[in-house]
């Protein structure tokens, strides 16, 4: 399992993981600015920090598989 993860991490930070690694970045950017976008404005409600993160987190990690589900490997 070790080896597994090991060797994907190689192959992501070489390029060759993803067929159109422009589409990976672009994808992880629109999670990662969702999800500051959202921690931003429950914190605006007046959340505290550690509940507007949890919120924040738990959404943008159940956007991730939906952002990532036309993506191609190589």
């Amino acid at each position: 399992m070790w080896d597994m993860a090991v060797n994907t991490s190689v192959l992501f930070f070489k390029g060759k993981l993803f067929l159109h690694n422009g589409k990976v970045f672009a994808q992880i950017g629109l999670g990662l600015g969702v999800t500051a976008l959202l921690f931003l404005g429950v914190r605006a409600a007046g959340v505290p920090p550690l509940a507007a993160s949890g919120v924040a987190g738990f959404v943008g990690g159940g956007l991730q598989p939906w952002l990532f589900r036309n993506l191609k490997y190589l």
